[in-house]
């Protein structure tokens, strides 16, 4: 399995911390964008397999525990919304040279806007 960069790891780990409702306003504002929005239809930028399986895990040995409390605060589907956005993200911070820099702010900057520390 592939290691993961620190900046990855360290963002995920600042990330999996937000609360449900965050995690929804991150989601709905990556769905508004047409840019960010076809990343998740192309799963934008692309890792390898091993690279892939590394974050999947990752993420979710991250949120899966909080599952309950974020269904709690923002809705049945959050789960699901918190690690789609979160492995979008840390794909953008991994391989940030193969997405334009605008796309990497619009994608990023609802987790700013949030308090997360985007390095």
């Amino acid at each position: 399995m592939a290691a993961l960069p620190l900046a990855v790891t360290d963002f995920i780990d600042r990330a999996t911390t937000l609360d449900g409702t965050r995690f929804q306003v991150i989601e709905d504002a990556h769905l508004d964008s047409d840019e960010v929005a076809e990343l998740y239809g192309t799963r934008g930028p692309l890792l390898s397999a091993s690279e892939s399986s590394a974050l999947d895990t990752y993420v979710r040995s991250r949120l899966r525990p909080r599952g309950d409390e974020l269904r709690t605060q923002a809705g049945v589907a959050t789960i699901s919304g918190a690690i789609a956005t979160t492995m979008l993200a840390a794909r953008l911070i991994w391989h940030r040279d193969r997405v334009a820099p605008e796309v990497f702010e619009i994608a990023l900057a609802p987790f700013r806007d949030a308090g997360v520390d985007v390095s």
